[in-house]
């Protein structure tokens, strides 16, 4: 059975009405949302979230090995840290690393279950609407179309490796963005 055979889409308003269930009101005043998709995804549950820019200054298809590089912001005490996918757990730990305190917690729409993940976020107290895990091990190949449609040749990678040469995954994400 290939990752195609289970291609997933998820409705990411719901994972974050689901999430802010799990916030006392403090802390979604305190939220900071890292990167352009957590701004997005932190805005649905606290449309004054703040933002901590995450950039990814040399891709990588292993999640692992890109690089980034945090923006700044001003805080006004420990944060929430937020986004909405934690896959390798590297945006957020570049945000823990950024900031000059220590985070209440952080909270993610989808969390991919890895005890590396964990640890490489660096924060104890992590949240999710949905925790997620591959059958057969190893991490699934987590995409927003944005940055499918965006980025092609991440698409062109994934649609490559994942669904051969059919072109309809392409057809269809191009059409779910209009």
């Amino acid at each position: 059975m290939s990752p195609a055979d289970h291609f997933i889409c998820v409705d990411m308003p719901r994972l974050a009405a689901a999430l802010a269930l799990q916030l006392s009101d403090i802390e979604a005043d305190a939220m900071l949302a890292v990167g352009s998709s957590g701004v997005r995804f932190g805005q649905q549950i606290n449309a004054n979230c703040r933002e901590l820019p995450i950039e990814t200054t040399c891709f990588a298809v292993q999640r692992e090995r890109r690089i980034l590089k945090a923006g700044t912001t001003e805080l006004l005490g420990s944060p929430l840290l937020v986004d909405d996918i934690a896959v390798s757990g590297l945006t957020m730990a570049t945000a823990v690393r950024a900031l000059p305190v220590k985070p209440l917690a952080c909270a993610v729409g989808m969390l991919y279950r890895s005890k590396t993940t964990g640890r490489r976020i660096g924060v104890a107290d992590i949240r999710s609407a949905v925790t997620y895990s591959r059958q057969g091990g190893g991490n699934p190949p987590i995409n927003s179309i944005r940055t499918l449609l965006e980025c092609p040749e991440r698409l062109e990678a994934l649609t490559e490796r994942y669904f051969g040469s059919a072109p309809e995954i392409k057809q269809i994400l191009r059409g779910a963005r209009q």
